[in-house]
């Protein structure tokens, strides 16, 4: 073996080699990609730099694409949910088509001038030259267009005002509709700009009044619905729109009593559109459900017609002496018809079954037969008669197969 003079030079290239080799090893075996669980050779597949977790060129090649598309550069990461790493450049570029990639340059472009604390955009250029020219404020707030020339107010955009307080939302509002009553006195140009800035005050007064900033950033979020786990587009912070203490899963709704994951108001918003029913809230604010029209007697009774579902939670009924509080050992919450009996075979013993979700513990209805539960909120998998998650490749037809306890279609 010949003497090398250098350590350095030799480790670099017994490194190089051994990576090449390793790779040479790696396009010629079987591996699974991790997006559609089809098995291939490693040269179908591409290796993400930095982490190396694999996905067929397919499956990464359709979601960057789609990423992009979307405009949705912020989820350019790796699939694999413990990793998260950014898809670098290198590797965008050799998936993506030129117009897809001039594409993902500007929108990052983008990103990062927005991300940027002393960075505002000529409110003139945008009025009459349909542009967005960046440019940078000093400490003063101060910002002047290189291309024409103007100076003006980084924070409320309107003329330099040295010496003088920036007008408030509110207070900017009244002024800009005050002076829409004289249109006939302002040009096209004028009014454009004058309207361009009455729309960007009522964005701020809503922006005041309804949204949050995100607690590691200060990115302002507006919540529109779903559940109070929140998460930034800008720094990609988790947390809690009730308290906005930054989290990382589920566990911090199930430890806090007063951060809930869904508000009643949300809740009761989506009972009503799952259920296609405009009806009234039941007793303490609880949703109620109406007696579905097939189960109606076959004659008019009026006194029958205000009878609801009650919704049953698990300490309504009597222990049976399993141990298990539930009186007749079925899962736990679930709605019953009222207690009355009622006329009409069809009627008798009809109960709309109940299971909470065991990773978010949303409830969750029973469709038909099939006990194979999708949760509405979390979308996690879990079985109706056991509760247990499903979770993983395969373990949906492991836990219902032949010979298994739980059946996936029962009609209880």
């Amino acid at each position: 073996m010949q003497e090398c003079a250098d350590v350095g030079v030799c480790v670099e290239e017994l490194l190089r080699y051994d990576a090449s080799r390793e790779d040479v090893e790696y396009r010629s075996t079987k591996h699974t990609c991790m997006i559609c669980f089809d098995v291939m050779l490693g040269e179908r597949m591409d290796r993400l730099p930095g982490c190396r977790h694999a996905y067929c060129t397919q499956c990464l090649a359709g979601l960057v694409k789609t990423h992009v598309k979307d405009g949705a550069i912020n989820l350019l990461r790796c699939p694999e949910p413990s990793c998260g790493r950014s898809i670098d450049p290198e590797v965008l570029h050799r998936l993506l088509d030129e117009d897809e990639y001039e594409r993902w340059q500007r929108l990052s472009l983008q990103k990062a001038l927005d991300g940027m604390g002393d960075l505002v955009y000529c409110p003139r250029c945008e009025a009459h030259r349909n542009e967005n020219t960046a440019v940078l404020e000093d400490a003063d707030h101060l910002a002047r267009c290189p291309k024409c020339h103007f100076a003006f107010c980084g924070i409320c955009r309107a003329e330099w005002h040295p010496g003088t307080a920036c007008l408030d939302p509110e207070q900017l509002l009244e002024v800009l509709e005050a002076r829409s009553k004289g249109d006939k006195a302002y040009g096209e140009e004028v009014l454009r700009r004058e309207q361009n800035l009455k729309q960007e005050a009522e964005s701020l007064k809503t922006i005041k009044r309804e949204a949050r900033q995100c607690p590691t950033c200060g990115m302002a979020i507006y919540k529109t619905e779903g559940c109070n786990k929140m998460k930034c587009e800008q720094c990609y912070t988790n947390f809690c729109w009730k308290c906005l203490q930054p989290i990382s899963g589920y566990e911090h709704f199930a430890n806090n009593p007063n951060c809930n994951l869904f508000d009643m108001e949300e809740i009761e918003r989506w009972n009503r559109m799952m259920r296609g029913l405009n009806h009234p809230r039941g007793p303490l604010g609880r949703p109620v459900v109406r007696r579905h029209p097939q189960f109606e007697d076959d004659d008019d009774d009026e006194d029958d017609d205000d009878e609801d579902w009650e919704l049953m939670d698990d300490d309504d009924d009597e222990d049976d002496g399993d141990g298990d509080g539930d009186g007749d050992g079925r899962p736990e919450g679930r709605l019953r018809a009222p207690r009355r009996p009622r006329r009409g075979h069809r009627a008798a013993g009809m109960m709309l079954r109940i299971r909470q979700c065991p990773q978010c513990h949303s409830r969750n209805q029973k469709q038909g037969a099939n006990n194979h539960i999708i949760c509405w909120a979390c979308r996690a998998n879990f079985c109706y008669l056991c509760g247990a998650r499903l979770q993983g490749k395969g373990a949906i037809g492991a836990h219902f197969g032949l010979g298994a306890r739980c059946r996936q279609h029962t009609n209880d």
